[in-house]
């Protein structure tokens, strides 16, 4: 019996944990993108503009999808089967709120990479001059690595949810 009390406090602990990780992701994406709207100077010429507003609306998109990820986990976190009387409906918004957090995380993490990429690529191009070309390529090549992270992660978590 202590055995099981040790990893219910540590499942206990390990979720506050990422709760605590959730609120601190959310405060660097809104971190950031009050930052570089901060520091964007209208008055100056860059080369394209596009980059930068691109990063604005990742950031957005990215704060967005967490922001929706910690109502879902709360929601989550509210249901109660032992308590509750009709079990079925209760797993069914269960297994609705988990994909939902699932979901949205592979929303937030690659939108949140990307606009480190593209805000990297518009301080690079006003630096080196790239051509529109090689901004592309570097955008697409960014894409497709956020792709393959959230491929692996819903992948990882697929077996795990076929373990148990």
């Amino acid at each position: 019996m202590p055995q099981i009390s040790y990893y219910n406090e540590r499942y206990k602990e390990i979720n506050r944990s990422q709760e605590k990780f959730d609120y601190y992701f959310l405060g660097i994406i809104i971190g950031l993108l009050s930052l570089s709207i901060q520091k964007f100077d209208p008055t100056i010429s860059y080369q394209s503009y596009y980059l930068i507003i691109g990063t604005w609306i990742s950031l957005l998109f990215s704060f967005s999808a967490g922001f929706f990820r910690l109502t879902q986990t709360l929601r989550f976190k509210q249901v109660d089967l032992e308590k509750d009387k009709n079990k079925k409906l209760a797993k069914k918004y269960l297994k609705t709120y988990y994909d939902n957090i699932i979901d949205t995380y592979k929303i937030q993490v690659p939108s949140f990479f990307l606009a480190l990429y593209s805000y990297a690529l518009f301080k690079i191009t006003n630096i080196y001059k790239l051509s529109l070309f090689e901004e592309i390529w570097i955008i697409s090549i960014a894409i497709f690595i956020g792709w393959l992270l959230s491929l692996v992660y819903s992948k990882s978590i697929s077996k795990i949810n076929d373990s148990n």
